[in-house]
């Protein structure tokens, strides 16, 4: 992110602007919390800590170049904090071809998940055992076709289930 001459996040607007089907990849060994929402505001395809073993990063190539979202490693925040926890709920997403469509308690968990709680937080919110909401949140991703917590929220966001 502190390029000389340059910040990261303006090199991703200028690319976005000149080459909007650009797929972006992130790798930075920065610490700010804000910067996976940022990231995600932006439409960046994918972020990956350098701390990671080099796996992480490989992944996260393959993933993004065959048109996928990767986002790992992001900055863990202080317990019942969010970065993401001004977001404002809408309607339901819509899911992959030949998927039920969400259910009103996986909605309900999508939302909260995309605030950046935990599972123990959500099933402690929702009067639910942390293996229930495990399962809830397993099968939101298989319907909407997401692998991991980032871009379940990148994808909540993308289709209007939380807003910015």
């Amino acid at each position: 992110m502190n390029l000389p001459g340059l910040h990261g996040l303006e090199v991703i607007r200028e690319l976005r602007e000149k080459l909007p089907a650009t797929r972006i990849l992130v790798l930075t060994g920065s610490t700010d919390s804000e910067l996976p929402m940022r990231f995600v505001s932006l439409g960046v395809q994918g972020y990956v800590d350098k701390t990671k073993p080099l796996q992480y990063l490989v992944q996260a190539v393959q993933e993004v170049a065959a048109g996928g979202l990767y986002f790992a490693a992001m900055t863990k925040l202080e317990p019942g904090r969010s970065h993401l926890s001004h977001l404002t709920t809408s309607g339901p997403p819509p899911v992959k071809e030949g998927s039920d469509p969400l259910s009103e308690r996986e909605l309900e968990i999508a939302r909260l998940v995309a605030s950046g709680q935990s599972s123990k937080e959500v099933a402690s919110e929702l009067n639910l055992s942390v293996r229930t909401v495990e399962k809830h949140r397993a099968n939101i991703m298989d319907k909407v076709g997401v692998r991991d917590v980032a871009s379940l929220t990148r994808y909540c966001i993308q289709h209007g289930l939380v807003k910015l």
